[in-house]
């Protein structure tokens, strides 16, 4: 959006873009929910030693794509291991297209993946079990992403945690920020707050985020 705001805790949102997977290697979007390259899991190593908001993160917020997992686990390992805060899984944040790279994986076999490598760090409450399956509400169409948009602002801005990380992807995030054709870089993290006097919990970047990225 065009307006900015000053960089302060209250209402902070980080969003941010997950590292490079599989499929942006080549355009090769037919690998289904795929993992991160090996540049991608060391985007995550240079994110986690280089991100300057460690103390004051009170929540991580993920896709439920793999790419995106694996970016919350890496790329805000401090947060993780060093703070213990966990990552709750929001469906709703998903990609919207509906190419194999962006259609997710079934909640068993997520769980099955991580739960039992990584216990207790991801939080798949808020999955349900056809969250995958690109119809209704996860339908790969322009109105039902707006749709899912707003309703995971809404659901960011209802939390009580007051500075949140959210995890999401290049597509969907414009929806997300209300910001169509922006273009977002791999592990890319942009400053947001909520515009006070929105109906649709709009989020406005921070000034200090604007110009670092102006940098």
């Amino acid at each position: 959006m065009g307006r900015n705001v000053k960089d302060e805790v209250m209402g902070c949102a980080r969003a941010v873009r997950h590292a490079e997977g599989l499929h942006n290697v080549g355009f090769a979007h037919h690998i289904p929910d795929p993992h991160l390259t090996p540049l991608g899991h060391q985007q995550c190593v240079n994110l986690n030693l280089s991100f300057p908001h460690h103390d004051t993160i009170e929540l991580l917020v993920s896709s439920p794509l793999r790419r995106a997992l694996y970016t919350a686990l890496h790329g805000f390992a401090t947060l993780i291991h060093q703070r213990g805060l966990r990552v709750i899984v929001l469906p709703d944040v998903q990609e919207g297209n509906s190419a194999p790279c962006d259609i997710g994986s079934p909640l068993e076999e997520l769980r099955k993946e991580f739960d039992k490598e990584f216990e207790g760090v991801f939080d798949f409450g808020e999955v349900g079990e056809e969250w995958y399956v690109k119809a209704g509400r996860y339908a790969a169409t322009p109105d039902a992403i707006q749709v899912r948009a707003k309703a995971a602002r809404e659901w960011l801005k209802a939390r009580p945690e007051k500075e949140i990380v959210l995890i999401t992807h290049g597509g969907f995030i414009s929806y997300v920020t209300e910001d169509p054709g922006a273009e977002w870089s791999n592990i890319e993290y942009r400053s947001y707050q909520f515009a006070p006097d929105s109906d649709s919990a709009s989020l406005i970047e921070t000034e200090a985020s604007s110009k670092r990225r102006r940098i």
